[in-house]
């Protein structure tokens, strides 16, 4: 596939998804498609290669053939539309697929993590609540936000340090990105039209030891976006802070995400 192909290929699913985000069957079938996406340490390395290192990775959503993926790049790089891309720029764009292969609460995933800014039992908690939740909160965003034209998220911007703190600590450990529902205050308190639910879409990203078996993953600390327990000590003993910063696209646009825009 030639590069314009792939350009071709990453803008129709992201324009997939701007349809089949308003439809709830369609949008409860394609969350239901899979339970998290991997972020590897080369793919942290690449985009801390960039002349100027980013401040965010951007995790655009897409649907194709009926199944959810997620386009990352990084902010400084998604500051020029796709098609204006050279091909040294384009390869800092990955796609994942929203994949539906791991149990996070086996008991040894969870005993081998520790509570960060979020309490692992939170962490949990918020999973949790999009697994019993996800089909009345998705109509509830569709016809709550419907004439303000807001809807299901489209992108979620996470802290690009924080993803570095986890492969500070663990440099051959993956990382792993798993939804969740978690209460936002400022949503409830403000004037963004969220009328019906008290919560948002949210990320908690893991990184796990990948040279155990899946019965022994162990997570890491980690300083990132959203609800993320941690755990496991690096090579040098370290311990990376787990932080709340997502922000999803809409409401929060962002001119800098220019495939949405």
């Amino acid at each position: 596939m030639s590069t314009q192909e792939k350009k071709t290929r990453i803008i129709r699913m992201v324009n997939r998804w701007n349809k089949v985000r308003w439809n709830h069957r369609k949008a409860l079938r394609s969350f239901s498609s899979g339970a998290y996406f991997t972020i590897t340490p080369e793919d942290v390395r690449m985009w801390s290669d960039n002349e100027t290192k980013p401040e965010h990775i951007h995790c655009y959503i897409g649907i194709e053939r009926k199944k959810m993926y997620l386009i990352l790049i990084d902010s400084e790089t998604d500051k020029k539309p796709l098609t204006r891309l050279d091909n040294s720029e384009f390869e800092k764009v990955v796609i994942r697929e929203f994949s539906n292969d791991l149990d996070i609460f086996t008991p040894d995933f969870i005993k081998k993590t520790v509570d960060g800014n979020v309490t692992v039992n939170e962490a949990l908690s918020r999973n949790l609540r999009w697994q019993l939740m996800k089909s009345n909160w998705i109509s509830e965003q569709i016809e709550s936000s419907r004439d303000m034209q807001v809807g299901i998220a489209r992108v979620f911007a996470s802290p690009f340090k924080d993803l570095e703190n986890i492969v500070r600590a663990n440099p051959s450990g993956d990382i792993i990105a798993i939804m969740g529902l978690k209460t936002n205050e400022t949503f409830v308190n403000s004037h963004v039209p969220v009328e019906q639910s008290p919560y948002q879409l949210d990320l908690c990203f893991w990184g796990i030891d990948s040279n155990k078996q899946s019965t022994d993953q162990r997570l890491l600390q980690d300083e990132n976006t959203a609800s993320g327990p941690q755990g496991m000590r690096g090579p040098e003993g370290e311990r990376a802070p787990v932080e709340d910063l997502t922000q999803i696209g809409p409401p929060y646009n962002n001119r800098s995400f220019s495939m949405i825009n």
